[in-house]
């Protein structure tokens, strides 16, 4: 009876030790997970695979094109006798973009017509930095009356003037 109650004492200590040890082997496997992938977030831009998991989803663009405007503008001799037919579609990169534009389209339209009845004939031909002034005008008389930079672009994708 002494010896079976050594051998039930030994067994106890045996399986207590090798809990202890699988415990901390746990651990230190944990701890070394967590260190390595640490370090691999850390210079994910560096790791094609991580990188592609981390990195943000680009934001879409969103156009919206506007009817056609039929506007009169100045000529030469300052009188408002020349016509421009204009089509413009605007873009955005803002989440809700096309819901506000079509919201607020007299806004918008109305940004369009006061920019470009402003102008004459010759400046709303006039470039700058191998683009249109008149899309940063009119781009920026948008934004000034939604309060906010929501439009991101200006396209002109027909204009046509007659004097």
């Amino acid at each position: 009876m002494a010896e079976n109650q050594a051998t039930q004492t030994n067994s106890k200590n045996k399986g207590g030790k090798s809990k202890l040890i699988i415990i901390l082997l746990v651990t230190v496997v944990l701890a070394l997970v967590g260190v390595v992938g640490f370090i691999l977030l850390k210079d994910s831009e560096n790791i094609p695979i991580i990188s592609n998991l981390t990195k943000e989803p680009e934001p879409v663009e969103v156009q919206v094109p506007l009817e056609e405007f039929l506007i009169n503008v100045g000529d030469d001799s300052g009188r408002n006798t020349a016509m421009v037919k204009l089509e413009v579609s605007v873009s955005s990169y803002a989440d809700d973009a096309e819901v506000l534009i079509n919201q607020d389209i007299a806004k918008v339209r109305d940004a369009v017509i006061h920019v470009v009845s402003n102008e004459n004939i010759d400046s709303l031909l006039e470039r700058e930095d191998e683009s249109f002034v008149l899309k940063r005008d009119i781009k920026d008389r948008i934004n000034q009356s939604f309060g906010t930079d929501l439009i991101d672009d200006v396209y002109i994708t027909n204009i046509l003037t007659q004097n």
